[in-house]
């Protein structure tokens, strides 16, 4: 479903640019999916009940396939490519993810800064907007105090370090579109540091 020849393909580009980003690193990934496989994603998500979670039986199938996906080994052999931040713990129930609608108006707090059952530090977070359009003026970002970062296009994932020292983001959508998006958080044993991603 994700299409890791592609990224892994271009691995070595990215990873200065995560490294160098401000106002926090982060990566614009803009060919995870193949049209089709979005597509598809975009189809079962509108059918989803916001009870459910990665661990609920009548989960659609193709977002049990996508939540898997993002926290197989490959992904978290990806992430350290395109990061360099290595020994990443993945979260395969997205207890501190899933799928998110946020209304018009809204601004809130992205990510909390632990995993809510064990209270590991996260590390890494992924954003994927899952609207099938997205008009420029619903506009919007993640507000880091220092810094906006304009939310990803439909399809694209914004993949961010959201280590607990540095500030939570504000999320915000200013147009009149709803924004649904697929988060995922990535954790880590120790907290890592803005400048300090481990080889």
């Amino acid at each position: 479903m994700l299409d890791f020849e592609t990224l892994e393909a271009h691995a070595g580009q990215l990873r200065p640019m995560f490294r160098q980003s401000r106002p926090v690193p982060y990566l614009r990934l803009r060919q995870l999916f193949s049209t089709a496989a979005f597509e598809e994603i975009c189809c079962a998500a509108s059918q989803m009940d916001l009870a459910m979670t990665a661990s609920s039986r009548s989960l659609p199938a193709v977002l049990r396939e996508l939540f898997w996906e993002l926290n197989s080994g490959s992904s978290m052999r990806l992430l350290r490519e395109l990061t360099g931040v290595g020994s990443l713990i993945p979260d395969p129930l997205v207890v501190g993810g899933g799928i998110c609608w946020r209304s018009v108006g809204e601004a809130e707090p992205v990510v909390a800064k632990t995993h809510p059952k064990n209270g590991l530090p996260i590390c890494l977070s992924m954003h994927v907007c899952l609207n099938r359009e997205w008009a420029v003026e619903s506009g919007g970002g993640l507000d880091f105090g220092g810094g906006q970062i304009e939310l990803p296009k439909p399809g694209q994932a914004l993949l961010f370090l959201s280590s607990s020292d540095a500030i939570v983001p504000q999320q915000s959508v200013v147009g009149e579109q709803p924004l649904k998006e697929l988060k995922i958080h990535y954790y880590h044993r120790r907290v890592v540091r803005i400048g300090d991603q481990s080889q």
